[in-house]
């Protein structure tokens, strides 16, 4: 991603019909053995946003919005109630949010952003 595509984005969503989508706005991931931290999705996001002068917010289909939840439960007739269901994920922000904000149990594993707390 470079200015120019963010330039060019938002003035393709300029136009009120064009959909705007993103999966998350997650600013970051950890990657390779380093753990080192990389820009993710919301990086990006964020900065179409704000190229569109805030007039153009993204539907956020991904954790830890609810959407997510209903699309699962509807493409696999999911029928459990939600206080029957544990999370498990390696972000605070995004998983373990999410399944808090939905009343589900939750499980944080150590292998992504969110790091073992050091002693």
């Amino acid at each position: 991603m470079d200015y120019r595509k963010i330039a060019l984005s938002s003035l393709i969503l300029e136009d009120p019909n064009v959909l705007f989508v993103a999966t998350n706005d997650d600013p970051v991931y950890r990657t390779g053995k380093s753990g080192r931290l990389c820009p993710d999705v919301g990086a990006t996001l964020h900065a179409i946003e704000f190229a569109t002068g805030m007039q153009r917010k993204a539907v956020r289909l991904g954790k830890p919005h609810p959407y997510c939840y209903e699309l699962l439960k509807k493409e696999h007739n999911i029928q459990v109630a939600v206080d029957k269901v544990i999370y498990i994920g390696d972000n605070l922000n995004t998983d373990i949010k999410f399944g808090n904000d939905l009343g589900m149990g939750t499980c944080l594993v150590y292998t992504g952003i969110t790091q073992e707390p050091t002693t």
